[in-house]
């Protein structure tokens, strides 16, 4: 599962965000010289973290009246990741930087790692409240014996719920999930009931639990977790007024709203931080991935087209353009179902070449994609084992949507924006 630990840090983070926005409304610019680039950084950052030299009194001695700034004879490039720390709580660390550099610039501004316990005291300054304490049971399984346990019973409800879906479709079985009569019946719809009303307990208590309740539903895995649920109530509204029989279209839609259960097994996600790093990637990687679906496009248009009009005379199996695309993209993909296939020496020679020219056209983005997910997974089990050196650690290339359009860190005329970092 998922660290608790870390888990118990992004949650801090994300309640003081919430009171960040609160108060940065409020709070006056500070402005800070370092090396001749300058930084504005909301008071109100600095002191969430009191141990730490500029949120600390300690900042005066560097005072400079003639400037009208504090100002730092450090270095201007490590001293952009701490400013950005105030402002986002996580520590991003490039890895070209020297370490002992690094660690010098962090021991100055006291950030280092062997003053982490009294320096992040605003973290452990938010209580452990019942609210922070339910939501790391119901999300991080690491958290307890309890929270593990819970997660169990999850995955196994998720288990039970799919392998329900699938039996429904049984002839054999159909009889036990539709027929009132039957022996069975009511078993099964009580289990039904009680696996939707286990996921909607959860959702609720992940609900309330959340750091901000409005944006509970701006992650996508919760919202899958909503829909999931939502076909159950909507049929048994259905079945209650006796209106499923007596319409075609309300047929297929409770037919649709049954499909939708399937979804469930998404929330393996939130158990499995690879998933995580494969979906992240995905976002990322969505340049190859639109490349190689315009490539395929063409080879289908284009070889679908010519085995058609080479084909369709002698070959009923390909009567339409549409069924070229067909055996286009099962020979471009290698599978070859053999449902298809051309008959006439030219549709052959033609396939060969399809078949040649997809291996060495399709290989080429895939060798990037495939270079760009093994640079990604390794920083970040890089970035997991330096986790110990900052509340939260984040990798350079890892989101930090959480803050975009905040305005509390800038940078001078000749400094670098935040999205740089």
């Amino acid at each position: 599962g998922i660290n608790a630990e870390y888990g118990k840090q992004w949650y801090q983070r994300r309640v003081r965000e919430k009171r960040r926005r609160r108060t940065n409304g409020k709070s006056k610019l500070v402005r800070v010289n370092v090396s001749g680039r300058e930084f504005f950084i909301h008071e109100s950052d600095l002191k969430l973290y009191p141990e730490t030299l500029l949120g600390s009194s300690e900042i005066e001695g560097y005072y400079q009246p003639a400037l009208n700034c504090y100002f730092f004879d450090r270095n201007r490039i490590v001293f952009e990741y701490i400013a950005s720390f105030y402002q986002t709580g996580a520590l991003c660390l490039p890895n070209e930087l020297d370490s002992r550099l690094i660690n010098d610039e962090l021991a100055f501004f006291k950030l280092n790692e062997e003053e982490e316990d009294s320096e992040m005291s605003s973290v452990d300054s938010i209580p452990g409240t019942v609210k922070e304490r339910m939501h790391l049971f119901l999300n991080f399984p690491s958290y307890s014996w309890a929270s593990g346990i819970w997660a169990a019973v999850d995955m196994c409800m998720i288990l039970v719920g799919i392998l329900l879906y699938c039996l429904e479709t049984e002839l054999s079985l159909v009889a036990h999930f539709t027929d009132p009569t039957d022996m069975y019946y009511d078993y099964l719809w009580w289990l039904q009931t009680s696996i939707t009303l286990f996921f909607s307990i959860d959702l609720i208590l992940r609900a309330i639990s959340w750091p901000n309740v409005w944006t509970f539903f701006n992650e996508p895995i919760n919202l899958l977790d909503f829909v999931s649920i939502i076909p159950f109530y909507v049929q048994y509204i259905l079945d209650a007024l006796n209106v499923t029989g007596q319409s075609g279209v309300l047929i297929s839609l409770g037919k649709l709203f049954r499909m939708i259960r399937v979804v469930r097994v998404v929330k393996f996600f939130r158990y499995f931080k690879e998933m995580f790093m494969i979906m992240q990637f995905i976002a990322q990687a969505w340049q190859e991935i639109v490349l190689i679906i315009c490539l395929t496009s063409m080879l289908l248009v284009i070889f679908g087209s010519i085995l058609y009009n080479v084909e369709h005379q002698s070959n009923k199996q390909f009567y339409s353009i549409a069924q070229g695309f067909w055996w286009s993209l099962t020979t471009i993909t290698t599978v070859g179902y053999g449902d298809i296939c051309p008959k006439t020496w030219l549709g052959q020679l033609s396939g060969s070449i399809l078949v040649v020219f997809s291996l060495v056209v399709l290989t080429l983005p895939m060798t990037i994609i495939i270079t760009k997910f093994n640079y990604a997974y390794e920083v970040k089990k890089r970035t997991f084992k330096r986790s110990k050196l900052s509340p939260v650690i984040q990798s350079e290339t890892e989101d930090n949507s959480d803050t975009e359009g905040d305005c509390s860190f800038v940078t001078g005329p000749d400094g670098l924006s935040p999205d740089a970092i």
